[in-house]
């Protein structure tokens, strides 16, 4: 600790040495903190004043980190927003190639990669399709229940991943 922070301390308030330890703590160096708990203790200012202003500090941080958690999307939103993109997008490319019978997307390259991607949505569709001549009804109907398969599958694939990411952050190493 320099010189340099015992005087500034020196020069100051109870009340700016109360608010430097509370409200503005986090925005300066260790040494000048250090330099004004010692001015305290020389003014005998009590220690309940420095641990209430630590307390505050410590408050004012956990009240930060519950803002960060807050703004951060939650898993079950996040899957439904992800199985929803996915799905509604392989029923519209269900609907669309398989009611208008455009057989010219299948030979195309890029209607075979979205054939092979949404599969997994719209494999029980292709075979009402080749059933049911009017199948758009029950097109719907079978995706609405892929749609509430997939998303549990995805929802418990993100808590999955999140969970061990929050683990690996707790984790420290030495």
């Amino acid at each position: 600790m320099t010189n340099e922070f015992i005087d500034i301390m020196a020069k100051r308030s109870d009340t700016e040495l109360l608010e430097i330890l509370s409200k503005y703590r986090n925005d300066y160096q260790p040494d000048a903190i250090i330099a004004a708990e010692n001015e305290c203790a020389k003014r005998n200012l009590t220690c309940d004043y420095v641990e209430i202003a630590k307390y505050q500090s410590q408050e004012t941080a956990k009240n930060m980190k519950i803002k960060i958690k807050k703004t951060k999307i939650s898993n079950k939103r996040l899957s439904f927003y992800i199985t929803l993109a996915y799905v509604g997008l392989g029923t519209i490319f269900s609907l669309m190639y398989w009611t208008y019978s455009n057989p010219m997307l299948i030979n195309e390259t890029f209607g075979q990669i979205l054939f092979c991607f949404f599969l997994p949505t719209s494999f029980i569709s292709i075979g009402i399709i080749f059933t049911v001549r009017d199948a758009a009804f029950f097109i719907l109907i079978t995706q609405t229940i892929t749609f509430l398969l997939i998303w549990a599958f995805i929802y418990a694939i993100i808590k999955a991943f999140r969970k061990e990411q929050k683990h690996s952050d707790n984790v420290t190493t030495p």
